[in-house]
């Protein structure tokens, strides 16, 4: 096995050295761009509102301290921050059924740097089944001869 050559890398190692590197010349690497989000319809309000949850990936960069998620239903906004790198689940939303929801997360580093947004737009559809009727019997009323 003379000669031969093995290489082993390190890409989360080699991203933090490059950034260093690019720091010290004055240079900025810009943060990655978060990873898909998942709505979930967690269920219906007393009022008919549609309530559901966002599910956040998590995130390999290392010097990523915070994700914010912004929530627009219909031109109000919500935001929720999330500390860290694991993946999370938002609070409960909610909306019309019919209401545009627009959503944004945001990598956030150790010096405040902030990623380009992962954006999603979605439809609240109500397609949630109503209950199982509960129980019901049969009452014998008569007899015919």
């Amino acid at each position: 096995m003379a000669g031969m050559e093995i290489t082993i890398r390190f890409p989360e190692i080699e991203l933090q050295l490059t950034r260093i590197a690019d720091a010290l010349e004055g240079k900025q690497t810009p943060l990655p761009m978060p990873g898909a989000m998942i709505v979930n319809i967690t269920g219906e309000s007393e009022n008919n509102m549609l309530k559901f949850t966002v599910d956040i990936p998590d995130e390999s960069t290392a010097d990523v301290v915070k994700r914010v998620l912004t929530v627009d239903v219909d031109g109000t906004k919500t935001g929720q921050e999330f500390p860290g790198r694991d993946a999370a689940v938002s609070n409960e939303f909610q909306g019309d059924q019919g209401a545009t929801v627009m959503l944004s997360l945001v990598n956030v580093d150790d010096a405040d740097n902030k990623s380009e947004a992962r954006e999603l737009m979605v439809t609240l559809t109500d397609t949630l089944a109503p209950p199982m009727p509960g129980e019901f019997g049969i009452t014998v009323t008569g007899e015919e001869p």
